[in-house]
């Protein structure tokens, strides 16, 4: 509604309006949700280039996952599985939908991080988020993962204090360039 309400393309939402709207909003967070969601879908249904645009893949670390096989990168998102296939592959990453754990009705990561142990039974796995939430929440359930290393993205959606929150919590920062050295 902010973003109508503007009338003005160019308008841009500093975060401290955002959280001021989502605080005195009548609406739950769920419902806010479910509204941002239909919101995009219909951004993307019908100004599907101009969706595409606003989407800005994370430098250096693009760059370099399109430089080396796809074949073991699994993404775990929020988004649903048909936005994440679309960008990945309009900025040069076709992926194997097998790969791509989403959000699609209303799955959450732990729930896609069990998919995701119950396939990949005896390997080892290293999980990458920008959430500290998400990574203290896995960190909780699969404690008794011995093959499991928790990464917190230094780059991504950030809010003040997350590196040391996770630091807090014994999750090791990781950069784009030491992501990269990882594969």
């Amino acid at each position: 509604r902010w973003c109508l309400a503007q009338g003005d393309q160019e308008a841009r939402i500093t975060r401290s309006h955002f959280e001021e709207l989502i605080k005195n909003s009548t609406d739950s967070l769920l419902e806010l949700e479910k509204r941002f969601f239909a919101a995009r879908t219909r951004l993307a249904e019908s100004c599907h280039q101009e969706w595409l645009a606003l989407n800005e893949p994370y430098q250096p670390a693009w760059d370099g996952l399109k430089a080396r096989p796809h074949g073991k990168l699994v993404i775990v998102t929020f988004k649903n599985r048909r936005a994440v296939m679309e960008i990945c592959a309009h900025f040069g990453i076709v992926l194997d939908p097998d790969n791509v754990y989403s959000g699609d009705g209303g799955t959450g990561k732990v729930e896609n991080f069990n998919r995701i142990r119950a396939r990949f039974v005896d390997e080892p796995l290293c999980f990458v988020d920008d959430s500290v939430t998400n990574l203290v929440e896995i960190k909780r359930q699969f404690a008794d993962h011995a093959a499991l290393t928790l990464r917190h993205a230094e780059w991504g959606y950030l809010a003040p204090g997350d590196k040391e929150k996770a630091r807090a919590e014994g999750i090791a920062g990781i950069t784009q360039l030491e992501l990269l050295e990882l594969l």
